[in-house]
């Protein structure tokens, strides 16, 4: 769970990214939680570092027993533990925040625009390439890592496509770029720079990628039938897709570094091979594999899905649901996320992670709210990263602020107690913008995707979730 911190008067207000939880708190007592928050690893999700807790309490003058007792409360409040953020340099950046969000983004970075796969679902829609109008990379450091670093102490960073090992040597330059400002800013190297790949050249190129600071991979895998995925992502020729995912994922694990898999799901019949019904096997290579999250998301319907109309229906939204649940029962130790096997609560409003966690930079340096939010209509300011600093378009940006406002009321009461509304949006922005044009549900949508469905309550078998709770305290 990653922590977003909101500022507002005299108070903060600290909400999960996945909005479950919201907590209410002064100043004291968020310097507590900053400080017990530096006790953890996401990289180490099982090993709590008591001395680092009670030495970042020393630094900002409160008393350790005060800490170690609001440590229980968090602990028992079950709040986030993980930030993208250095909490002791937050801590001591306080006196300098407006009313809003404090909290950085996680900034995705197209570092090349260029990708030699085919897939056909990509999030990028369809657009030129043209090299005079890519960012510089003095203009990456100057107007995105140092004002982020500078301002939040961000510490997360992820770099994409394109593919990055198509331009290999520029991703190197990227990343070292922003291990470097890291290490002369804060002291220390990112917790945490993840890369999204789809395996292609990993191997040959792990040993300098770390060296760089790349240290989380999440590697695209369609299928585990080596003719299924060849079939779907429609490599290059002499270009083993399968193949190629399955060493880079090895050589990830092998470095004990960490290993995320991405199964983006198709409908059937819209490509020459078919993948919903390969998602246990998918469960079981993951296991296999030593991976330690699976996410298995269906095709958002966004970039070049948009352009090849792929659009699923409630059924195969039920399947994924249902193949999920019973994923999770049998492999209870990997991590599988899935937007659409658990219920949502009633009163659950659309609260996702763009704007709130998610900032994506284009190779134009155009910014927007997530990965799956790249029309024209969804850039989140007037002008690119050449001329104007990231800290102030997060800050100050009109989109930006619409998406964090946890008050909104926006989620029309026909949507709220619609059995089908995990597949039809959710609690997800970018699916609402792809399906209706907008970025809420606050009033029912004419063209309801639910009234377009054969059977209304096709998910209600999809299994219970656990009761969700919002609280103020």
């Amino acid at each position: 769970m990653y922590a977003i911190i909101i500022k507002e008067a005299a108070e903060y207000v600290i909400i999960d990214a996945y909005y479950k939880g919201r907590w209410r708190c002064d100043e004291k007592a968020l310097k507590a939680y900053l400080a017990y928050m530096s006790g953890f690893d996401r990289l180490k999700p099982n090993a709590v570092d008591e001395k680092s807790i009670l030495k970042s309490a020393r630094r900002m003058n409160l008393d350790e027993n005060y800490v170690i007792e609001m440590s229980r409360s968090f602990d028992n409040e079950n709040m986030p533990r993980y930030g993208n953020f250095d909490p002791v340099y937050l801590a001591d950046k306080l006196p300098q925040f407006n009313d809003g969000i404090i909290t950085p983004p996680n900034s995705i970075i197209e570092v090349t625009p260029y990708c030699n796969y085919g897939c056909s679902w990509c999030y990028i829609p369809p657009r030129n390439k043209v090299r005079n109008e890519f960012y510089s990379l003095e203009q990456l450091r100057d107007n995105v890592v140092a004002p982020l670093i500078n301002t939040f102490g961000a510490v997360e960073w992820c770099l994409t496509g394109g593919e990055p090992t198509v331009n290999p040597e520029e991703t190197l330059e990227i990343a070292r770029m922003i291990s470097n400002e890291s290490e002369d800013r804060l002291g220390r190297r990112p917790n945490r720079m993840y890369m999204l790949t789809t395996g292609f050249r990993i191997p040959e190129y792990i040993d300098r990628f770390e060296e760089a600071g790349i240290n989380s991979y999440q590697i695209s895998l369609s299928s585990p039938d080596p003719v299924h995925e060849n079939l779907l992502r429609k490599a290059p020729r002499r270009v083993d897709s399968h193949a190629a995912a399955l060493n880079a994922i090895d050589a990830v694990v092998d470095r004990g570094l960490q290993a995320e898999v991405n199964m983006i799901i198709q409908p059937q019949g819209a490509h020459e091979a078919d993948n919903l019904y390969d998602i246990p096997e998918m469960i079981q290579l993951a296991v296999e594999h030593n991976v330690r999250m699976l996410r298995i998301i269906p095709a958002v319907p966004c970039g070049q899905a948009k352009e090849n109309n792929i659009l699923m229906s409630a059924y195969e939204y039920a399947e994924v649901a249902r193949m999920v649940a019973d994923g999770r029962k049998k492999a209870p130790n990997l991590i599988i996320d899935c937007p659409i096997d658990q219920r949502i609560e009633k009163d659950r409003s659309l609260f996702c992670r763009a704007g709130t966690l998610w900032l994506y930079f284009d190779f134009r340096g155009n910014v927007y709210p997530c990965n799956n939010l790249q029309e024209p209509e969804n850039r989140v300011w007037p002008n690119t990263i050449k001329t104007d600093k990231a800290d102030k378009i997060w800050l100050d940006s009109p989109l930006l602020q619409f998406m964090r406002d946890y008050r909104n009321d926006d989620v029309a009461e026909q949507c709220q107690s619609c059995s089908l509304r995990a597949a039809c949006a959710g609690e997800c922005r970018a699916m609402t913008w792809a399906r209706y044009r907008t970025y809420d549900l606050s009033s029912k949508p004419k063209d309801c995707f639910a009234e377009q469905q054969d059977v209304i309550s096709i998910l209600s078998h999809s299994g219970a979730a656990s009761k969700v709770s919002i609280r103020d305290s």
